[in-house]
């Protein structure tokens, strides 16, 4: 960990507003929040991998966020988060570079019920995670974004596809299916990945970069046995105020998107039928962020009545979050408490998971560390 502890905030906020349907909000001001909203849009059952997310829905406006839980020491540089489509209210999440080839299954309050090795996989420069339904046998599977590359000279990256566990174990590991990529155009720092909720078969990648426009590209995941792709380039879409592109999540029901800078998220909300690249470039409207030193990951709860943030790392303890309608949030927690108590009984007997590299640093450290100001945010991936 670098000088000192993080805190994982999510916040149960509800829909400011119920939202309209999404041929009605691509025709909306969203970006002013004058959204007409259809009162018989506020709830949408949609299929998500094979099974239904009930009451699934969109918010037309979101709540202020509010901090509710800490960061595990394991996780000790969080990078992507995506909510599991299998277990409700659990979050995969994975560290930046530095660490093995692992996932985390982490609860609401933030504390780790699942270590996972991804075996068949390498961690270079892990930065985004997601979760679709598998192209292939059905279920729902995660996408792994090895994909970051500050100086921009790697030749190829790879995306990893594991199928979501249907039971949650304290230790375990997937099999990652892998996805060699090169891009036509050249290298490129890529911290952001999308995976249609659809079929699970295309992603979505958005370049991290400070210049005026961003490359955007697609890649074919939906082979069985994953192989060398040829990513397909798509141009540009504009920068997000000029600010780095930190990670992104497509709604699970929804032709959403959500983008997120360090200091700042965006929703990009899209017709009914809109592609990947549609979505890319669909009208945006900024939602509320708590401030952030470096925050690199963000993920949609699993009805998206909501989003979760959390930043990478920093030198103090500050507040970050996700957005989740408080009647249903609160109603995931209760039913999550048996499963997350079981889980750690489970973590207790069989021991604790291998700690994170790095040395550790207790109370005394944290004090210090607490004290000092943040840090800027940098293009450290």
């Amino acid at each position: 960990m670098r000088n000192g502890w993080i805190v994982l905030g999510v916040t149960l906020s509800g829909c400011v507003a119920p939202a309209p349907s999404a041929d009605a909000a691509a025709r909306s001001d969203v970006e002013t929040g004058d959204v007409r909203v259809q009162p018989d849009a506020q709830v949408v059952d949609a299929r998500d991998g094979d099974a239904m997310v009930m009451g699934c829905g969109r918010c037309a406006r979101y709540a202020e966020p509010v901090f509710s839980g800490r960061r595990p020491n394991v996780i000790n540089e969080l990078s992507g988060l995506a909510a599991s489509a299998v277990h409700p209210g659990i979050y995969w999440a994975h560290n930046d570079s530095g660490d093995s080839a692992r996932l985390f299954a982490i609860g609401p309050d933030g504390a780790v019920v699942g270590e996972y090795a991804i075996t068949g996989a390498s961690a270079a420069d892990w930065e985004d995670i997601a979760v679709a339904p598998c192209p292939v046998g059905g279920g729902s599977c995660i996408v792994i974004g090895d994909v970051g590359d500050n100086p921009s000279t790697r030749t190829s990256v790879d995306l990893y596809r594991v199928r979501e566990p249907s039971m949650l174990q304290a230790m375990g590991s997937l099999e990652a299916t892998r996805f060699r990529v090169r891009y036509p155009s050249g290298a490129m720092n890529c911290e952001a990945i999308v995976v249609d909720r659809a079929d699970g078969r295309t992603a979505l990648l958005i370049e991290k970069a400070s210049s005026a426009t961003l490359r955007v590209v697609t890649v074919d995941v939906s082979a069985a046995m994953g192989g060398a792709v040829m990513a397909s380039e798509h141009g540009t879409i504009a920068n997000f105020n000029g600010a780095l592109v930190t990670g992104a999540d497509m709604h699970p029901c929804d032709r959403s998107i959500i983008v997120r800078t360090y200091a700042s998220a965006w929703e990009l909300r899209g017709a009914s039928g809109a592609t990947l690249v549609d979505l890319s470039r669909a009208m945006r409207a900024e939602v509320p962020a708590a401030a952030e030193v470096q925050g690199e990951a963000i993920a949609y709860v699993h009805d998206g009545r909501g989003y979760i943030r959390q930043r990478c790392f920093a030198r103090r303890a500050a507040r970050v979050e996700s957005q989740l309608p408080s009647a249903d949030g609160r109603a995931v927690v209760r039913s999550l408490s048996e499963t997350v108590r079981r889980l750690r009984r489970a973590r207790q007997r069989d021991g604790p998971p291998r700690r994170a590299r790095g040395r550790r640093r207790g109370p005394r450290a944290f004090s210090r560390a607490a004290a000092l100001a943040p840090e800027r945010p940098t293009q450290r991936g």
